[in-house]
């Protein structure tokens, strides 16, 4: 799958910046923190995360994933998101300190977590094994 074409953007006192991964088919910005580091997703035609901090791309990739999702920083520099792995199931996953976290509800067929703030309190949604889907917020044992 791929995201041709799109762009992602940063608008700050009214000026709109253009976010673009070098050599991506597209960019999405999901989220920026209070230090500006800014944080999305790019296909090649791969899905990829990605941090933007300080004028520098550094790409994310969990190990054992095809495919990652980078949606949320906070203040801290932990990182949340989603990844696909080798039996095409979706996690959410925790990037704190160099560390990956997996991220799974328990019960659930799929994870996704999408935002996380400075107190380490992440959202998301789960689906069940019935197919319904659920938000949840969870606070990680050791972030």
């Amino acid at each position: 799958m791929s995201v041709v074409g799109r762009l992602g953007f940063c608008c700050q006192g009214g000026t709109f910046t253009t976010i673009d991964v070098p050599n991506s088919d597209g960019t999405d910005a999901n989220g920026i923190n209070n230090k500006g580091q800014i944080v999305g997703t790019f296909g090649d035609p791969m899905f990829h995360g990605f941090l933007l901090s300080g004028g520098t791309f550094t790409t994310i990739d969990i190990p054992e994933g095809f495919g990652t999702v980078v949606e949320e920083i906070n203040d801290r520099g932990q990182i949340v998101g989603s990844f696909t792995d080798a039996n095409f199931e979706e996690h959410g996953l925790l990037l704190s300190e160099g560390t990956f976290t997996t991220i799974d509800f328990p019960n659930s067929v799929t994870t996704n977590a999408f935002g996380i703030n400075n107190r380490v309190q992440i959202v998301g949604l789960y689906v069940d094994a019935s197919g319904a889907t659920h938000g949840f917020v969870a606070e990680p044992a050791h972030p």
